[in-house]
């Protein structure tokens, strides 16, 4: 699979002009997904799904990518527990959920490069474009105790469906899908939803493009 992932510079140069890149990062229990706008200098949340018995979600991830799916140019990924692709591909658990993450990008926009982002880092500072994302809260746990995101909720948790899905036709509310985009695409409206791990990750690239990026 390493062979797919590109260096920075030659990725830049198989993306297409006033398209999205798309953000997936890879955290312990979920998958944060975030998007870039046309001129590849600042990422939206997409969304996020909880990894479930430690597989993929695959109608959930192809879910959060329809919108986007006309106007997708490349694919940016990383992780958030392991920087190097090398140390991730040592880590089985891991090294499956990306190998099911890229079956499913490969199916919804064949062709698309890749690139794997290893210079972010949790504790990389957030970029000055966005704002520090806010705890997702989920529902409470049966001892009544309310939970977040950062307590790490169980790969079954019932809050999967609500974090990832929202309402019919990809439209959620902040309270069941945190990640939402700032903006639905065509939309001229701006929101203020919580900026999710993914969306810092994406942001991070987007500002080291530098002198790569020749349409912002």
């Amino acid at each position: 699979m390493e062979r797919c992932f590109l260096a920075p510079a030659a990725f830049h140069r198989r993306v297409e002009p006033y398209k999205r890149l798309v953000g997936v990062l890879l955290r312990p229990t979920c998958v944060s997904i975030a998007v870039s706008n046309h001129y590849l200098t600042l990422a939206e949340p997409s969304g996020a799904f909880l990894l479930r018995d430690g597989r993929v979600p695959e109608r959930t991830l192809l879910r959060l990518l329809k919108p986007y799916c006309s106007e997708m140019t490349g694919f940016v990924l990383g992780s958030e527990a392991y920087a190097k692709y090398t140390d991730l591909i040592a880590a089985p658990p891991a090294a499956a959920t990306l190998r099911q993450v890229h079956a499913v990008l490969q199916s919804a926009a064949p062709g698309l490069p890749y690139v794997w982002w290893d210079r972010w880092t949790p504790d990389t500072p957030a970029s000055c474009r966005v704002s520090p994302p806010a705890p997702a809260q989920l529902p409470s746990s049966p001892d009544g105790r309310s939970q977040t995101a950062s307590d790490g909720a169980g790969a079954g948790d019932a809050a999967a469906p609500d974090i990832a899905a929202g309402r019919p036709g990809g439209e959620a509310t902040q309270a069941s899908r945190p990640d939402a985009p700032l903006r639905r695409p065509g939309s001229g409206s701006s929101g203020g939803a919580p900026c999710s791990m993914g969306t810092l990750f994406l942001q991070h690239y987007l500002d080291e493009l530098g002198a790569l990026n020749t349409f912002g």
